[in-house]
């Protein structure tokens, strides 16, 4: 076996065994999003008008997005534990899908949070609404390039497969 076969078997079972742990943190992650975004919904009807209820919404809304985007990730590094290879059609989806919820994260829940307050009668200023995560929308855009990178990888992978 050569020294660049012992290599790439190594690397292999070093992405299957993180990939577990990232998958478990993932996990645990989703979970507390969710526990936390519906605790956020939840409180609204407790607050007093015009208390908080726009910044509740707005948190509530980004955990429900991060809930779905920390399952997605979970579920992506379960698939590459069990898969030789991390380079397949669906990883490369799943991190485009991520890419572009990490967007939405960044540009919706303000003006959703918005729209639901000002309904309740406790609506905030409108600049409030105009509020973007300028860091998640950066995540965002890197995962949508990484995932063209996964992409051409994935398209290396199979001329690869089919030269042997």
């Amino acid at each position: 076996m050569t020294k660049s076969a012992k290599s790439k078997t190594a690397i292999i079972a070093w992405l299957k065994k993180c990939s577990i742990a990232v998958c478990v943190l993932c996990a645990i992650s989703a979970f507390f999003n969710l526990k936390g975004g519906l605790q956020m919904l939840f409180m609204t009807g407790n607050a007093e008008p015009g208390a908080y209820i726009f910044e509740m919404f707005r948190k509530g809304i980004t955990s429900l997005l991060l809930t779905v985007i920390m399952g997605m990730g979970a579920v992506m590094f379960f698939r590459i534990s069990k898969e030789d290879s991390p380079f397949r059609d669906r990883n490369v989806r799943t991190v485009h899908i991520i890419g572009v919820l990490f967007l939405v994260t960044a540009f919706v829940p303000a003006p959703a949070a918005f729209v639901i307050s000002t309904l309740t009668g406790a609506g905030p200023s409108a600049i409030e609404a105009l509020l973007i995560n300028l860091p998640t929308a950066a995540i965002g855009l890197l995962m949508l390039f990484i995932g063209q990178i996964l992409h051409y990888g994935t398209m290396l992978q199979l001329e690869s497969d089919e030269t042997l």
